[in-house]
Formats: structure tokens, C-alpha cells, sequence
């Protein structure tokens, strides 16, 4: 049959067959024939010799069992391509011996027919093509472990049956013109990607879809919107992906537009590929970035700030606690044990700071600490030797001291990285106070405000802060290898500069490829960009191959630039003249970041995620040859390299190309229970294992070891928890340890109470009595019927009660302003009936930021007043509160160690933002046209409502709220439920003229001293929708200033509506003066502008969010705009 009449067919379906499969019909032929007659002919004798012919003529491999049904019926749009289709798979038919056949007949979707074919080929499939009878067959035809591949329109196909929308992993949407773009190639160890060049550039017709497919679907290979006009989908564009679904495959691509692409080598192969995955001859991971396949094993919990970890075997690791703690952990049976405790004081960011193996500490047990001492203001690089057969560090010597200003706050860094050759990398931060400049650079020069200026630190050349050192160790000291920024004797540098112009280096790693460093750096606050100050705060991911500027603190980002008096530095050559500068005038150009992104996800490099920010990068994962571990990290990974938030409790892939760059950066794992991951390693079998927190504030003992486990090649997870009646106390002491919190298919418990490695109990919730004091590790194991090993610890000290402590002021929730003196109140008693002294109790604030805090003033004794810094750096629009920690310690007692307790309570500033409330209830954030920007409240309707928790309105008299409105209405407080006690009644009623018109309103409110979740709930006697917008509220105390309201600024505030719009958008001023408008989508390119005298024309934009820039005499605005059609 000619392609044109394959081509033209309804009903009736075409067979094609390659040159093996003919032979074996005839073959089937000649036996046939010789079984129902007597006489052979001379007919049957040809057939024969053949049949003898094929019994030994060689297989073309495992692709000749495979038979493929490629379905092509259409009932929407046709694509003339699907000629070429069907030409691709009849001649990959003949050339890779396989049997095809093509059809348009929706009845040969029944489970007899069906059964017979290996993978079903969707071939630019359009419109609802079967019944239900038929989906329930090719339903039940995946259940049944059958495979599925799609091709382009494939994806436009039934659009009522969802289940065929997880097969294929979304929909279709819609699509710019033919042209040329760049494919990244995601995975190329797949075998349908891994023929491919990392960027691949072709023509096709790029799809654009209803849904992001990612963390669904493995996705192969990506778009890259910034080549090609008309991506809707932004940073991150899925483009060919594949997946198990239901016991079967599916593997899907949404090129194939053009016919020229049948003919295409590169996509041909990666079709043929697919198929041969589809029908499960390959074994190519699909599950590396599939988010459900991935489980978090608790190893140990109840960790007191950990903050570095090392692995020294596939089942033993070092753990670094901030007071300088570091502890032996064994995976296989639980145990923990104290290597060393070194006590140092915790202030401010300091403490024990960064631990890093040895290049030979296979042969020589040494490994190197990095401890920040706030009392002494000193730095220390220790090196130590560790003894594994005692546990215990044998030496200790320090090789290198760096001072700093301990008094200040912020900003330590504090990492370690070791290169083969036995380099030793050190990251510091800059030791800069940072909230007295507007969330801005700080560089302050004023006489007296050094402290206040990072151009001393990290900009200065001469100083060791707010950078990255590159030593050499060596048996008396240490030496400066070649390589580094300034060689040694250059005037006003020091020679252990390799990279400079870092704000708090927090995370670094080096490429065990080619050796090129990557460190990620913390950045600024700021949440929006400053006609005076310069750009908004981002944090950073840098990337070198050798020495170099990253700029701070006179760029930051994309080498955005901050503002000085004489416009902007030159990244080419940026000149320090800073008064506290004692290095060189005339820095090395600074070098942009590899990754930068900021609070809102409109200002990224790469997706990150939304937030608060805490970026840290961690390793590229490796495997010894031949690993055999089940819970292994998949090889995908092993040109990756992990990076994480620890505020957005993330898990991010930075995928590398062939050049060791960044291709892409794709999410992996987001922690369902907020644990903030805080440092990673990969064991030498390759699997990943992580330090968490998850009370970022420090207020708590919760730091977490676990095990991150992809169940690619695993039955399920298996989760070991314990818990105990008590940890504590006088002897003997009678435990209950509970065990049936462990998770997962359980066939028996392991205890062992004492460490000694032998069972104790095999009952789930046993107790246990210990009668001779000391610290205790009991341990459990759970074990499934497949063997599968769970383990879990924690520590019990019998012989010593812990003593507790409590705050009498201030009150959990109070309001208090951050910037004043804070009068301090605690108790503490001790059980055991030791006394307490006034220097066992340590008391510190800490200013909250987002869901993390930044330790500040500390001071020792149960009454006495703290000291907060100024705020003013993080902003009016900043999540900011504050935390106040108490910790207590008593005295040992024999054997059984000294035990502490701590408490804390948080502090809401008079001012709270309410998108930063702690519950929103149908309540819509917007970007905000009154002073100060930021995000409202908005779409506020009857019963909607937001919830502030805890809050104490001790000494509070009224409340300023902030509102816009057209209809009016009300806003009830009530104390912990919708339906508890009404504190009072905001009333709304005053219209404003708009939803962006802004005015104030103060309410008296009854006195009150107890600590409450308040719901703040709108209500109305005037309608159900639409009652007022939301910017924010203060809390007004006896002795307050009156506050007037705000006046609205015509020349800086507009109206825009509708938003969402699909046709004609209206931008009007108050005072109906003239101005200009711009508009640019999420790529930053201007798709509009002119005036706007008349609405915007946005009919013709495709679906996306787009920025509104927006210019008047008063200055320059920006809001967004959703265009939906």
C-alpha cells in the first residue's frame, strides 16, 4: 500500500511488517502446509528451505518481539504531518525489526485486541476519539502493564476523560508560529535523550499546555522560552517527559508538528527510544524527578541546632552541633555518641560553624573545625584527628585565626570545603550590621558607623571577611597555593583571598569534575527596588573555575547595581573609596551571579520557589562503581548539583551541561512538614542523607538526620519513630517508649535499650527500667518482610531530673516594639534541688524574619533588660517579629550529665502586614497601590478572614487599620474561633472611592492580658462580596502617638481594572492627570506602551501575568495584571 492511501483510510487499519516478521510468516505458512497435506509440492519444499533459513538467521535484538499499534484518528484538527508519521514508523519498522500497524479504527481499542500489542502509539491524535467502553479498555490495557506513546497533538486529545490527561501528563493550551528554539535536555542518561546534545536547537511548532506537568511526570527535556517567541509556561517549559502510571508506561513528546521532523535524525531516534521504553524493553530511570517517589527516614530527632554533617563510611557520620558538640552517629543500629563538646558560646550567627574531612583522612582520621568565638571575636580553623576505634578526637591545633567583631550582628558564613589535593576552602561572611540600611547594601561611612559598612569587609581587599579563603595545610601552619585572587606580597591584599565581594557565604561545594567552586550566598532584604537605593535583595548562587569578585556589596544579583553618590560602580573595574577600606582603592571586576532570585518569583534566574530566603548549595552526588544500594540516588543526579532554601524547606537540581554551567534548575523535594534543610551528604554508595530544623528560630531542641530515599528500587517507606513517656529523671527510672508511630509494612521491633548492640524487647511499646545513672541511647529497628532496615534514636539521662524554666514577662505574643528596650523576666527551678545560678541562665533576642531568626542581644541572669538592634534594615513590608529564648542548665550528678531546658516566647511588632498573617481564609493578596507598596489583602468577601496567632494584647487600647473600599462592611475580632468572644467590632462602613483609595481607622478595644489566636473576620449588611481591601494594622498602646490617616499620593497611585482582564484594560489617575504606561511579560519583554488616555487592547496577549509599569510626573509605579481569556 502507498503512503497516500495509508493516509486516507477511515475505518480499516494497515499492517506493516519487517523483513524477520514476513520470514516467520512464512515460515508459520510452511508448517502449516505440511500439516494438512500428504504430498509436499514443490511449493511447500521452497517454503521449507526458508523455514530452515529463518531458524538461523540472527535476532536484530530484543526490539523484534515488539508490536506497535500506532492510532491516528483525528476529530478536531488534522495534521498533515501524520502522513510523515506513519512513514517514520513503517520505515523504523523495517530497519529495527519490529511489527507495526497503523490504524484510525477506535474498535480495535477491546481488551482481545489490545493484549496483542506491546505500546499503543497516540500519533498527533485530536478531539474525543473513543467511547467509554474503549477508554475502558485502554485503561485497563495500562493496568495490565501495556505502554503508551504520545506525539504532539496527542496532548489535545479527550479533554472530557481525565484519565487520559495523567496518562499523557496534561493538556494542550495553545501555541505561537512555527520557529526555531532551544530544547535543554534535561536527562541524558535516558535512553531517548541521551544521543542528544544538552542544548538542542530546532523548528517546530512549541505547544504551550493547561498544566505543568512537573514533579508528576520525569521530564527529559525542556524549552527554553527566552529563545523563541510566544512560551506562556515561563522559566520552566516541559517539552518531552515519561512516567509509570497505573502498572504501566507512558512517554510523551510535543514536538512532531513539522512533517520535516519525521525525516529528522535526532527526533526520529528520540521517538524510537521512547518507544522501546515504552514497551518496557529499557530500563532508563523514569522516577528521578517525580516528586511522590521520594520519602523522608527519620535516622534522629530532637537535635539541638546541628549544623554540618560528614559522612565517614555508607553507615557512619560526624555531626556538628552549633555549641560546638560533635557526635558519632551509626545508621545501622541508632547509636549515637558524644565525639567531643567543645562549649562555645552561642551569640549573634556564631558558634561551631563548619566541619570538613581530611583529603587523607582515610589514612590519617584528620579532619578540620571552623568555630566563631563571639566572646573573644576570633575565628578558628582546628585541626583535629579523629580516632575511630575510641570515638574520640586524639589532637587539636589551630592553624589559622581570624578576628571579627564579635558584637555584631550579622553575617558569619561559616563553611568548609576540601579539594582532593588537599586544599582547604573557608567561606566568612562579612560582619556587617545589616538593619540600618533599608534591606539595601549597608555602606555606611559615616565617622563612627564601620560597623555599618561592608566595604570594609567584603569589598576590602585587605580583610578576610566576606569571602572565600584557599589555603593549603600543612604540618606547621599552612601554605598559599597558586591560584589565589592576589599573590602573596601584593600591598594592602592578603594572599588567602580565592574569592571575594560575598555578603554571608552560608553553603559552598566544589565540582569534583573540574574543581570549580560554587558558593552560595544570602542576600539582602529589600523586597522591591529603590529609585534611591538601587535593586531589590536577592539571594545567590555563584559559580567560578577560578579566583574571583562577586561583587558585594556594590552589586548584587545579574551584577545589578546599588546607588551611590556618584551613580553606579563599574562592574569592570569597581573602586572601594570607603574611609574603613585599608586594601586596595581599584577591586577585580565583579562576575554576576550563576543563580539569583528574590522574594516574589517574578524576579528570578530560576525557580526557587516563593518566600522567605535562606539559599545553600550543597554537593553533585557521586557513587562508588557497582553500588548496590537500594536507597542510592538514581544517576541522573550525578551531573546535578543539589541546592536547597532552608526558610522554603526545599530540594533543588541544578542541572549541569557538558561545560559544568547551568543548564537548568528543576524542584525535587519540598518538606511537608517545614523541616528546613540546614546541610547534605551523599555516603560512598550514593546515598543522600540531611540535617534539618524544624523550628527555624532556635527556640526548640528540633533538629532532625534523615535519610532522603528515592523508591525507585524500594517496596515503600519504612519510617523507625520513637517516642518516650519521659527522657529524664531520678532513678530508677521507668521508660515507656512507644514504637507504633513507626510507619510503613512493620513485620517486627527491634529495642535495644542499653547500646550494647543486642536485642532487649521485640514489643512495639515496651517499657523499660534503668537503674544505673548516665546517658542512654536506645535504639529501634524496624524490619519489613523484605528485610528493609528503619532505625531511630534518642537520648535518656537516668540519675539527673532537667530542670525547667519560664517566662512571667514578656507574654507569648505581646506586642512589643522591636527597636526598644525589652525588660525581661524568668523562672526556673530544678527538681533534683540543686541550686541555680544567676550565670546558668542565658536569655537572647532574636529578631524573627519570614520563619527564621537571626540571633541578636544576649545576657545572662532570671531578670534584666535585652537591647535590640535598629530594624529599620528589613522594611515596612518585611515579615518581621521577634523571639525571645530562655536556657537553663544544672549541675551533673555522678554519672548522669548536666541537663538544660529552654523556653521562648514571640514578639508581634505594633505594625503587622496582613498577607504576612498566620492564616488567610478566602482572602486574595494583590500588589498594593497605597504608600509603601508590598502586597493587600483583597477580594474580601462575607465570612472571609484572617487569623494572628499568638498574639497578647497586653497594654493595647486601639487598632489602626488600613482599608480601601467601595461597598463597606465590618471586621469582628474574635479570640480562637469563629465563633468565640468578640473582642470588637472594626467598622468599614466609610467608602474610600476605591479599592486602591486608601484611609485609616482606629478602634478602641477592651483591655486584655491573655495570650489568643485572634480571627479577624469581615462581615456586611450590604452585600456578600467584593467588602473592602486590607493593607494593615497597628497596634496602638497607652502613651502611642496619635496617628493620622495616610493621604493617598495622586501623583504616584492609580486604579487598574478589571484584573483579572481578558480585552480592555483601564488604568485611570485620581487627579485625571496624563501618563505613560509600559508592559512587559514575564521574560521582561515590552509587549505594550504608549498613553493611557484610552484602555489597553490586551486581547491579542497570550494567558500569563504580565508587570504594568506606569510613569507620571510624581515618579514610577508598577503593579501586575493577569490576562486570562
Amino acid at each position: 500500500m502507498s503512503r497516500s492511501t495509508a493516509v486516507r483510510y477511515d475505518t480499516h487499519t494497515t499492517v506493516r511488517h519487517s523483513f524477520t516478521s514476513t520470514l516467520r510468516s512464512i515460515q508459520l505458512l510452511s508448517i502449516t502446509t505440511r500439516s494438512i497435506m500428504c504430498t509436499p509440492s514443490p511449493l511447500i519444499r521452497v517454503l521449507a528451505l526458508l523455514s530452515a533459513v529463518l531458524w538461523a538467521y540472527p535476532s536484530y535484538g530484543h526490539e523484534t518481539d515488539l508490536h506497535i499499534l500506532v492510532f491516528s484518528r483525528t476529530t478536531g484538527y488534522r495534521h498533515p504531518s501524520i502522513a510523515d508519521g506513519i512513514d517514520m514508523f513503517d520505515r523504523l519498522a523495517a530497519e529495527r525489526g519490529f511489527t507495526v500497524r497503523f490504524t484510525e479504527d477506535a474498535r480495535m481499542f477491546a481488551a482481545d485486541t489490545l493484549s496483542r500489542y506491546d505500546v499503543v502509539v497516540f500519533l498527533s491524535t485530536t478531539g474525543n476519539v473513543l467511547d467509554a467502553a474503549q477508554q475502558h479498555a485502554f485503561e485497563n490495557y495500562i493496568r495490565d502493564g501495556g505502554g503508551y506513546l504520545g506525539i504532539h497533538a496527542a496532548s489535545d486529545t479527550e479533554y472530557d476523560w481525565p484519565w487520559y490527561g495523567r496518562l499523557v501528563g496534561t493538556y494542550f493550551s495553545h501555541h505561537p508560529e512555527i520557529q526555531q528554539a532551544e530544547v535543554l535536555v534535561e536527562d541524558n542518561l535516558h535512553s531517548s535523550t541521551s544521543h542528544l546534545p544538552r542544548r538542542w536547537k530546532r523548528n517546530d511548532e512549541w505547544y504551550n499546555f493547561r498544566s505543568n506537568p512537573r514533579g508528576q511526570v520525569h521530564v527529559l527535556a525542556s524549552l527554553n522560552e527566552r529563545s523563541y517567541q510566544g512560551g506562556s509556561m515561563g522559566y520552566d517549559h516541559p517539552l518531552s517527559w515519561c512516567h509509570h502510571v497505573d502498572g504501566g508506561r507512558s512517554w510523551y513528546t510535543a514536538m512532531g508538528h513539522t512533517s520535516e521532523s519525521y525525516r529528522e535524525a535526532d527526533f526520529v531516534e528520540h521517538v524510537y527510544n521512547g518507544l522501546v521504553w515504552a514497551a518496557g524493553n529499557d530500563r532508563s530511570d523514569a522516577t528521578a524527578t517525580v516528586h511522590a517517589t521520594y520519602a523522608k527516614t527519620v535516622l534522629a530527632d530532637n537535635l539541638d541546632q546541628p549544623v554540618q554533617i560528614e559522612a565517614l563510611s555508607d553507615t557512619e557520620f560526624l555531626i556538628l552541633h552549633r555549641n560546638g558538640k560533635l557526635v558519632h552517629m551509626d545508621s545501622r543500629t541508632g547509636t549515637m555518641t558524644t565525639v567531643a563538646n567543645a562549649g562555645i558560646p552561642i551569640a549573634g550567627e556564631n558558634g561551631a560553624l563548619g566541619m570538613v574531612l581530611g583529603h587523607d583522612y582515610r589514612t590519617n582520621g584528620t579532619l578540620f573545625l571552623l568555630h566563631a568565638d563571639p566572646v573573644v571575636g576570633q575565628y578558628s580553623i582546628i585541626r583535629s584527628v579523629y580516632d575511630a576505634g575510641i570515638r574520640k578526637l586524639r589532637s587539636a591545633d589551630t592553624i589559622l585565626r581570624i578576628p571579627f567583631d564579635g558584637g555584631v550582628c550579622c553575617h558569619s558564613g561559616g563553611d568548609m570545603a576540601m579539594a582532593p589535593d588537599g586544599t582547604l576552602f573557608i567561606s566568612l561572611g562579612d560582619n556587617t550590621v545589616p538593619f540600618s540600611s533599608g534591606g539595601f547594601a549597608p555602606v555606611d561611612s559615616a565617622a563612627g558607623r564601620a560597623q555599618y559598612d561592608a566595604q570594609r569587609t567584603s569589598a576590602n581587599t585587605n580583610s578576610l571577611s566576606g569571602k572565600v579563603l584557599r589555603i593549603r595545610p600543612t604540618d606547621t601552619g599552612y601554605e598559599i597555593p597558586e591560584g589565589n585572587l592576589f599573590p602573596p606580597g601584593t600591598a594592602g591584599t592578603r594572599p588567602e583571598i580565592y574569592a571575594m565581594g560575598l555578603r554571608n557565604p552560608f553553603r559552598m561545594t566544589l565540582d569534583p569534575t573540574n574543581g570549580s567552586l560554587w558558593v552560595a550566598d544570602v542576600g539582602p532584604d529589600a523586597a522591591k527596588d529603590d529609585p534611591k537605593h538601587g535593586p531589590m535583595g536577592y539571594d545567590e548562587i555563584n559559580h567560578t573555575a577560578h579566583a574571583a569578585n562577586f561583587g558585594w556589596p556594590y552589586f548584587v544579583g545579574a551584577n545589578r547595581g546599588y546607588l551611590f553618590s556618584g551613580g553606579r560602580k563599574d562592574t569592570a573595574s569597581p573602586v572601594n573609596t570607603s574611609p574603613n577600606n585599608t586594601g586596595l582603592t581599584t577591586l577585580p571586576p565583579a562576575v554576576a551571579a550563576a543563580v539569583w532570585y528574590a522574594y516574589s518569583p517574578a524576579y528570578v534566574s530560576d525557580d526557587f520557589g516563593t518566600g522567605g530566603r535562606c539559599v545553600a548549595v550543597g554537593i553533585i552526588p557521586h557513587a562508588s562503581e557497582g553500588t548496590t544500594s537500594r536507597y542510592a540516588l538514581q544517576p541522573f543526579f550525578h551531573t546535578t548539583l543539589l541546592a536547597y532554601d532552608f526558610v522554603r524547606c526545599n530540594l533543588r537540581a541544578v542541572i549541569l551541561d557538558d561545560d559544568r554551567n547551568i543548564l537548568k534548575v528543576i524542584p525535587i523535594y519540598d518538606d511537608k512538614d517545614s523541616v528546613g534543610i540546614i546541610d547534605i551528604t551523599t555516603t560512598p554508595n550514593g546515598e543522600l542523607y540531611a540535617l534539618g530544623w524544624r523550628d527555624k528560630t532556635g527556640r526548640t531542641a528540633s533538629g532532625s538526620l534523615f535519610r532522603l530515599t528515592s523508591l525507585h528500587n524500594t517496596v515503600g517507606p519504612l519510617q523507625a519513630r520513637i517516642t518516650a513517656s519521659v527522657t529524664d529523671g531520678k532513678l530508677p527510672l521507668d521508660v515507656t517508649f512507644i514504637g507504633t508511630r513507626s510507619t510503613g509494612s512493620i513485620a517486627r521491633y527491634e529495642w535495644d535499650f542499653d547500646g550494647d548492640g543486642s536485642t532487649d524487647d521485640t514489643r512495639p511499646d515496651p517499657t523499660h527500667t534503668f537503674t544505673k545513672a548516665g546517658l542512654y541511647s536506645p535504639v529501634l529497628r524496624v524490619v519489613d518482610d523484605s528485610g528493609n532496615v528503619a532505625t531511630a534514636t534518642m537520648e535518656i539521662v537516668a540519675g539527673n531530673t532537667a530542670p525547667t524554666i519560664w517566662f512571667v514577662s514578656p507574654m507569648e505574643g505581646e506586642v512589643v516594639g522591636l527597636s526598644d528596650r525589652i525588660d525581661y523576666r524568668v523562672e526556673a527551678i530544678d527538681p533534683d534541688a540543686l541550686p541555680i545560678r544567676d550565670e546558668d541562665i542565658v536569655v537572647q533576642f532574636s529578631l524573627g524574619h519570614d520563619d527564621h531568626a537571626h540571633p541578636l542581644d544576649l545576657t545572662y541572669g532570671p531578670a534584666g533588660t535585652l537591647h535590640p538592634p535598629d530594624i529599620e534594615g528589613h522594611g515596612e513590608n518585611a515579615n518581621i517579629y521577634g523571639v525571645v529564648t530562655a536556657r537553663v542548665s544544672d549541675s551533673s550528678i555522678g554519672e548522669a550529665p548536666s541537663l538544660s531546658a529552654r523556653t521562648g516566647v514571640v514578639l508581634r511588632p505594633p505594625m503587622v502586614q496582613v498577607e504576612h498573617a498566620d492564616v488567610l481564609n478566602g482572602i486574595v493578596l494583590e500588589e498594593c497601590m497605597d504608600t509603601g507598596g508590598g502586597l493587600n489583602a483583597g477580594f474580601i468577601d462575607q465570612h472571609d478572614y484572617f487569623v494572628i496567632s499568638p498574639l497578647n494584647l497586653h497594654g493595647v487600647t486601639a487598632i489602626d487599620l488600613r482599608y480601601a473600599t467601595v461597598t463597606g462592611g465590618y471586621l469582628d475580632i474574635h479570640a480562637d474561633n469563629l465563633g468565640g468572644e468578640r473582642l470588637a467590632r472594626i467598622d468599614l462602613t466609610g467608602v474610600t472611592g476605591g479599592y486602591q483609595n486608601w484611609h485609616t481607622v482606629r478602634t478602641a478595644i477592651p483591655r486584655t492580658s491573655t495570650t489568643h489566636s485572634y480571627f479577624f473576620v469581615a462581615s456586611s449588611d450590604r452585600g456578600d462580596q467584593g467588602l473592602f481591601n486590607i493593607n494593615w494594622l497597628r497596634f496602638v498602646k497607652d502613651g502611642d502617638a496619635a496617628s493620622n490617616p495616610e493621604p493617598r499620593d495622586p501623583h504616584t497611585s492609580f486604579d487598574i481594572y478589571p484584573n483579572p482582564v481578558s480585552s480592555a484594560l483601564h488604568i485611570s489617575l485620581p487627579a485625571g492627570e496624563p501618563g505613560t504606561y509600559m508592559l512587559v511579560d514575564v521574560l521582561g519583554r515590552v509587549v505594550g506602551e504608549g498613553s493611557f488616555s484610552s484602555p489597553i487592547d490586551v486581547s491579542r496577549f497570550p494567558d500569563g501575568i504580565y508587570r504594568v509599569h506606569i510613569r507620571t510626573f510624581g515618579g514610577t509605579v508598577s503593579t501586575s495584571v493577569t490576562v486570562m481569556h
